[in-house]
């Protein structure tokens, strides 16, 4: 990562590294991650105006709810994403 990341965009404290890279607010937590990727969020709603959610299976937010997404794989349009992501 750059090092021109020194300080927090949300608080404006300092940033410290932690693992993979990833750095974090000292203050308010916040977390910088250094890779970037595109990804997919998919809204399914029934009938009855409803919509699932996930629970996080990993960190960061593990055990969070969440829209059901992902990474976009390198070879895949965001469309074929969202399928692969509701399929699996």
């Amino acid at each position: 990562m750059p090092k021109v990341f020194k300080y927090c965009p949300i608080c404006g404290n300092k940033l410290q590294k932690k693992d993979l890279g990833v750095l974090q607010c000292v203050s308010c937590s916040f977390r910088l991650y250094p890779n970037p990727k595109p990804t997919t969020a998919i809204m399914i709603r029934n009938e009855k105006g409803e919509i699932l959610l996930v629970e996080r299976a990993v960190e960061p937010k593990k055990g969070l709810l969440d829209l059901l997404g992902g990474f976009i794989e390198y070879d895949e349009t965001a469309e074929e994403s969202a399928c692969r992501e509701i399929s699996e």
